[in-house]
């Protein structure tokens, strides 16, 4: 499918709804949204070869994809989430990509279902960090691209929030929860290369990047 894909600049209206998503997000949404904010980017959004440009700025409408059939799960203690076809591979592809660019990176994902005394987020596969009563999942340039799409599943959030960004020193648990300050998170922001956000009712994404990496986010 990557193939059959492309990026498409969004422009002041992916901007604006970059914005409206960080804005509803946890904490390190809205350090990141002051980020944007200081520094001038460009939004682009995922979108199939077959895309209408027509509907480029209706964000929350689906229907880039024929939605063949949808799967329940559990998300969080008492919360039932649909699974449906996304472009999440080539999603996956543009975050492992940038990731091994330099092996300091790191991604790392929203949480806003799931707490930290939830079940399900103290399985010792999951890769998490917790701020408090929120929940970070992480991902690192050693993953593989099955294990980055396991991850971008897992991470339940309405607007589908990651940013990729520098370790700044960390020293990570192999897997389970890692505890990290505001300091951390601050640092997180201040550091972070490309912000993406779910768009198109789930279906894609919006990649947002400072106008000096330009070039690095074509790669």
């Amino acid at each position: 499918m990557t193939s059959s894909t492309h990026w498409v600049d969004a422009g002041k209206e992916g901007l604006d709804y970059l914005r409206r998503c960080l804005a509803a997000g946890k904490t390190l949404s809205k350090l990141i949204q002051q980020r944007i904010a200081d520094v001038p980017g460009i939004a682009k959004a995922l979108v199939p070869a077959t895309f209408r440009i027509n509907s480029l700025h209706a964000f929350e409408v689906g229907g880039l994809l024929p939605q063949t059939g949808e799967v329940a799960f559990q998300a969080g203690s008492d919360s039932i989430a649909v699974s449906k076809p996304t472009l999440i591979h080539p999603m996956v592809q543009k975050i492992t990509q940038n990731l091994r660019m330099d092996m300091d990176r790191i991604c790392v994902c929203e949480e806003q279902m799931m707490m930290p005394g939830d079940p399900v987020a103290k399985t010792p596969t999951n890769r998490l960090f917790r701020y408090h009563d929120e929940l970070y999942h992480v991902c690192l340039g050693t993953d593989s691209n099955e294990k980055v799409a396991e991850t971008l599943r897992k991470a339940y959030s309405w607007s589908r929030m990651g940013v990729i960004s520098s370790r700044t020193g960390i020293v990570w648990r192999k897997e389970g929860l890692t505890d990290v300050t505001r300091d951390y998170l601050e640092k997180l922001a201040a550091a972070a290369r490309f912000v993406f956000v779910g768009a198109y009712d789930g279906e894609s994404f919006l990649l947002w990047t400072d106008e000096a990496r330009q070039d690095e986010s074509q790669r």
